[in-house]
């Protein structure tokens, strides 16, 4: 089971999400990053910016079935790698390390 952040077309209401259904988010932060939407792109990216921070959704025990689904999705390895992050839960402030797709 892994932790997830996600922060784009994955989230809640988003074309994506369809592969999240089942899955209850938990408002999270990560820190050292930027959210960029290129004009060339059909979704966000984030890039490391260690003055701004993202907010996004935290999805807890993803399984890997659904985690092989997302990566799929992603492109992993070319179009996006897994980074390990620090993320914040917003409403407890609790740290928690969860996979990032970093373009």
């Amino acid at each position: 089971m892994t932790n997830l952040f996600v922060y784009g077309t994955l989230m809640t209401g988003q074309s994506n999400h369809y592969l999240l259904e089942g899955y209850e988010p938990v408002k999270g932060l990560i820190n050292g990053y930027r959210r960029v939407w290129p004009p060339s792109k059909a979704f966000p990216i984030i890039i490391k910016d260690e003055s701004s921070s993202v907010e996004g959704e935290l999805y807890l025990n993803i399984s890997s079935e659904s985690l092989e689904r997302i990566d799929k999705l992603e492109g992993i390895p070319y179009l996006f790698i897994k980074l390990n992050e620090t993320v914040t839960i917003i409403e407890s402030n609790r740290e928690i390390k969860a996979v990032v797709y970093y373009p």
